[in-house]
């Protein structure tokens, strides 16, 4: 999802922040060298390990401030999608209703005219009223089975939606919660000549599970299977009622005068 990425960007930021930093931390540890002997300058050496220190406190709240905003930019975005499918239902459901109303509509008048023919005997007339009867039933019946066809697939859609978004949020938490770890410890031992090093390799390796875990929570694939799944059940459905109406029709059509 495009928030997740922008947290992933965030991330990056952050690493190269830190890279920036390294120049501050590193003077820390300076040694003073000459042709002849090689001494530390102590008082230089506490001014710099602490200015570096501050620096890299400094880094890690504003990386910990743009991850938090990241991630509460994520739930929005969640909330959003749940939203989002829930209002493309509805406009949905507006417009099949609709649909079917009007095609009733039509065939009713259509029945009507047939049952206002001249001329017609008990019989034929028993037969319009079969015939209608029959589709109506069959329409039914079609209708019963895009509808459920249609909510077996929302069901789905919502479940997985969901568990995407349960995983994600587990797993921007722990990678959270693994930077706060990994930038406390930076900062406790930032007069360690590895604090820095080691600092950038739990970030990196956070990142890389944050990474493995956004891409196993993909739903793409699993959504497409549900939606051919919905497809074909509907496409089943049009085909028995085709299949039945026609039947119906030619029933019909053998007890009527032609014209």
């Amino acid at each position: 999802m495009k928030t997740v990425s922008n947290i992933l960007k965030a991330i990056g930021l952050s690493v190269i922040s830190i890279a920036l930093a390294a120049s501050l931390v590193v003077p820390s540890f300076a040694i003073t060298s000459t042709a002849s002997t090689t001494t530390t300058t102590p008082a230089t050496t506490t001014t710099s390990t602490s200015a570096a220190c501050t620096k890299l406190s400094t880094i890690q709240s504003t990386s910990e401030a743009t991850l938090a905003t990241k991630i509460a930019a994520m739930q929005t975005d969640f909330t959003n999608r749940i939203s989002t499918v829930g209002a493309n239902q509805a406009k949905v459901d507006t417009t099949v209703a609709a649909d079917r109303a009007k095609i009733t509509a039509n065939f009713e008048a259509k029945v009507q005219v047939l049952e206002a023919e001249a001329g017609l005997t008990k019989a034929q007339l028993a037969a319009i009223t079969l015939y209608a009867t029959n589709m109506k039933a069959a329409e039914t019946t079609r209708e019963a089975a895009v509808d459920a066809a249609r909510t077996t697939y929302r069901t789905a859609l919502t479940n997985a939606i969901t568990t995407q978004q349960t995983a994600l949020t587990i797993a921007t938490n722990s990678f959270q919660i693994s930077l706060k770890t990994a930038f406390a410890n930076a900062v406790t031992n930032c007069g360690d000549g590895t604090a820095l090093t080691t600092l950038k390799a739990s970030i990196v390796s956070s990142r890389a599970v944050l990474t493995s875990e956004r891409d196993s929570a993909k739903t793409t694939a699993a959504i497409q299977v549900l939606a051919t799944t919905r497809d074909t059940a509907i496409k089943a459905a049009d085909a028995t009622f085709a299949k039945d109406a026609a039947t119906y029709t030619a029933t019909l059509a053998a007890v009527l005068p032609t014209t």
